[in-house]
C-alpha cells in the first residue's frame, strides 16, 4: 500500500480490494448518500415551516384584529359618560382694546399692590419701571 495526499488533504490509501471489500464500499457509500440527502431534506422542511410560520405570525399580528371587521374588545371607545357639570360653549373673539384696559398707572399697582398686602415702591429707570420689593411668590411656594 502506497499513501498520497489528496488536495483536501486528506490521506488517500492506493489500495486493491476484494469483491467483497467492494461491495460492502459501495453499500457504505449509498447508505452515507442517503443520510445526507435526508438531513438535507429535513434542513430544508425546517426552514420552509420557518419562513411559512413567520409570515402566518405577522399576518395575523398585522391584519389579525380587523379580520372580523371589528376592533378587539380594549380597542373599543368607551361609551360617551353625562359630564358631571353643566357644559357651556362661548365663542371668544378678538378685542382690540384689552390692552388699553390692561395698563395700569403707577398709582393703580401701587393701590393694588398695597391691597394684596405686598407693598413696594416703584423706581423707573432707563424706560422700565421696576418694583423695589420681592411681589410675587416663588413658582414652587403657595404661600404669601
Amino acid at each position: 500500500m502506497t499513501e498520497s495526499r489528496a488536495a483536501g488533504g486528506f490521506c488517500q490509501v492506493a489500495a486493491t480490494l476484494s469483491p467483497a471489500g467492494v461491495a460492502q464500499r459501495a453499500a457504505i457509500r449509498r447508505h452515507l448518500l442517503t443520510l445526507v440527502r435526508r438531513r438535507r431534506a429535513v434542513h430544508r422542511s425546517v426552514q420552509a415551516m420557518t419562513v411559512v410560520t413567520a409570515l402566518l405570525l405577522l399576518a395575523v399580528v398585522l391584519r389579525g384584529p380587523f379580520v372580523a371587521g371589528t376592533l378587539p374588545s380594549s380597542h373599543q371607545p368607551a361609551p360617551a359618560a353625562e359630564p358631571p357639570f353643566p357644559v357651556a360653549v362661548a365663542i371668544v373673539r378678538d378685542d382690540p382694546t384689552v390692552m388699553s384696559r390692561a395698563l395700569l398707572e403707577d398709582g393703580e399697582l401701587l393701590a393694588l399692590l398695597h391691597g394684596a398686602g405686598r407693598d413696594a415702591g416703584l423706581l423707573r429707570t432707563g424706560g422700565r419701571a421696576l418694583v423695589t420689593a420681592a411681589v410675587v411668590d416663588d413658582w414652587h411656594s403657595s404661600a404669601p
